[in-house]
């Protein structure tokens, strides 16, 4: 056997391992090193399959399975989602971690929850077709535009982190039940008015973009549910106004970040690949508040320095 191109499992043997697979209803294969199941449809009743860590690089094998769910296949090596349109039932997807660069075959679906993070999605992407979603991971791709939100009435949670992402997407203030908003590592420069419409928002994280005017601050205040904010790395938490602003919300803000120098491994971390290594979260921590204060001392010193020399010449005038 090739471990390198994974093994094709035989309804036989997936009997032995699961029992009679005519009356389960859920499925967990992960870490298996399988790249096909032969004769799969026999599972007739499954609404939900688990088959992270694997070596598919298709879900054709799915094709008639209509009755499943929930749906994750994360980990793997998907080029193709060819099966995926028939899967009519189909509510939650999670298909991080693969590389899968057009996402066409999905459009006819009645999703809830999309996870696309670490593929090879690229230049423009419509997502208006998922009108049903609540949920959409996008992180981790080649994004460089993200239209159709304006579509989607229900939705609760997006990220799109680590993109090429330059203008905000369309619709996205429209999306008045957003409650989770997770933008970091894009080329954004601005944060629009226009948010302060999303009065449900409790999570913002738009560190390391090239937000850079005060004024773009002035919305933030009128997201009145905020209970985290990320600004870290952008250029406008080097201004002492900017700074001033910040601290005014830190008596209603759980979480509030915004360091004008981090490590670049601050980041949301739901959507990275489990074999990323990542630095503790302390030692982040530890870092950027050596940073901070580093910063603030280095501020405040040239004052302190004056004040010492006009008491020295006080002194000095008194001998």
């Amino acid at each position: 056997m090739d471990e390198e191109k994974g093994r094709s499992l035989t309804i036989s043997q997936l009997s032995a391992l699961i029992g009679k697979l005519s009356q389960v209803e859920k499925m967990e294969l992960k870490n298996r090193n399988i790249a096909h199941i032969e004769d799969f449809e026999m599972c007739k009743l499954l609404t939900r399959l688990d088959l992270t860590m694997n070596k598919f690089k298709s879900l054709e094998f799915l094709a008639n399975n209509k009755n499943l769910v929930h749906l994750t296949v994360k980990e793997n090596e998907l080029q193709s989602l060819k099966g995926a349109s028939e899967l009519e039932n189909l509510k939650v997807l999670n298909l991080g971690t693969n590389q899968i660069r057009s996402i066409n075959e999905l459009n006819s679906l009645k999703l809830n929850a999309l996870i696309l993070n670490n593929n090879l999605l690229f230049g423009r992407i419509s997502v208006g077709k998922w009108k049903h979603l609540n949920t959409l991971v996008l992180s981790h791709n080649n994004i460089e535009e993200l239209t159709g939100l304006n579509q989607i009435e229900q939705l609760t949670k997006l990220s799109i982190t680590h993109n090429k992402i330059r203008k905000w997407p369309t619709g996205l203030t429209q999306s008045l039940f957003l409650k989770e908003l997770r933008v970091s590592h894009n080329k954004l420069s601005d944060i629009p008015p226009e948010f302060a419409a999303l009065k449900r928002l409790t999570i913002f994280e738009a560190s390391h973009n090239l937000i850079f005017k005060t004024s773009d601050l002035d919305v933030l205040p009128h997201l009145t549910a905020l209970q985290t904010l990320t600004l870290s790395g952008n250029p406008v938490c080097k201004k002492a106004e900017a700074v001033e602003k910040l601290s005014t919300l830190s008596s209603r803000i759980n979480r509030l970040e915004y360091y004008a120098d981090v490590s670049e491994d601050e980041d949301e971390k739901e959507s990275l690949p489990q074999s990323m290594s990542l630095t503790p979260k302390k030692e982040v921590e530890k870092s950027e508040k050596t940073t901070t204060k580093t910063k603030i001392i280095s501020e405040k010193q040239p004052k302190k320095e004056t004040e010492k020399n006009e008491k020295n010449k006080n002194k000095k005038k008194g001998k």
